[in-house]
């Protein structure tokens, strides 16, 4: 559904709870992303997130509030997002401090 869309730069998928790991794997086809929004896409992984890193090397603002209850391991699994300068956790609830360390 990405296809001839390569130059987009940002993406908001708010409030999107059918939205899956395997939808943010088709996001690879955005390299030129900038900014993407996730709030309360409550399928959201750590897994799905990994998947964004390899590709989207210009993603400088990540947001992922409200996603339900991702784990320690989602923070992780951002380090392959080589320019995130701004990343929004609000309600993170699996989040702890050992997840930012």
């Amino acid at each position: 559904a990405m296809a001839g869309k390569q130059g987009l730069r940002r993406l908001t998928l708010t409030m999107c709870p059918e939205v899956t790991d395997k939808g943010l794997q088709a996001l690879a086809d955005l390299p030129e992303l900038e900014s993407l929004a996730l709030e309360a896409c409550w399928q959201v992984s750590p897994l799905g997130l990994r998947a964004l890193g390899p590709a989207l090397r210009h993603l400088h603002t990540l947001r992922v509030a409200e996603c339900a209850s991702l784990p320690d391991s989602a923070l992780h699994a951002l380090a392959s997002l080589p320019a995130l300068t701004a990343l929004h956790l609000a309600g993170g609830h699996g989040l702890t401090t050992h997840g930012l360390a």
